[in-house]
């Protein structure tokens, strides 16, 4: 009877250590992970920064040149004027 007590003991015993090392490696992997994805984040933020850098740029290039088309009309239709 001691024995079986003693052999479900060192199971009991196994299973918590390796409950443990399971918890262990798990938060390893979480922080990696994390690590990993905050890595993504700044990435990805610099990339929407340059991006919305370009935009800005395209939108102001078009406005210039709207208002040059729109001069221009301007011009035309009051040179075109008798």
């Amino acid at each position: 009877m001691f024995m079986l007590i003693g052999v479900l003991g060192w199971i009991g015993a196994q299973v918590h250590l390796k409950i443990e090392q399971l918890g262990m490696r798990v938060e390893t992997k979480m922080d990696e992970l994390n690590t990993t994805l905050v890595s993504i984040e700044r990435d990805l933020r610099s990339e929407l920064t340059h991006l919305d850098r370009r935009v800005t740029k395209v939108e102001t290039h078009h406005l210039e040149c709207s208002h040059r088309n729109d001069n221009e009309r301007r011009v035309a239709r009051i040179e075109a004027q008798p």
